[in-house]
């Protein structure tokens, strides 16, 4: 579905934060930014610490939305690791649902 669709007042993301009893204005997607920095942290201590359980953030044969606006009317998608993982970026229109792109949740609290 758009990231629209996702952000209307009975889109999935109020439907999640709904679910699981989080605030509605705190669930949201995570930006470009926020992926990258936890995909690598994550990165580095498997790597280096041997916390082999982390997920590997980078490993998805999809795109995924984020909060990011780029242009007008416009939203970033990042991933696909056959792109070059959470450090590929995209702009896709943000009515426009798309069969390749897929999201994460983050909460903040």
């Amino acid at each position: 579905i758009s990231w629209d669709n996702h952000h209307a007042r009975r889109g999935t993301l109020p439907r999640l934060a709904k679910l699981g009893n989080f605030p509605k204005r705190n669930t949201r997607f995570g930006t470009a930014e926020e992926w990258n920095f936890l995909a690598n942290l994550f990165n580095f201590l498997r790597e280096r610490h041997g916390m082999s359980d982390l997920p590997n953030l980078g490993l998805t044969n999809s795109w995924e939305w984020c909060e990011n606006s780029y242009g007008s009317g416009n939203r970033v998608v990042v991933g696909n690791r056959g792109s070059g993982g959470l450090a590929a970026v995209l702009r896709v229109w943000h009515g426009n649902p798309n069969v390749g792109v897929g999201f994460r949740v983050l909460v903040q609290f």
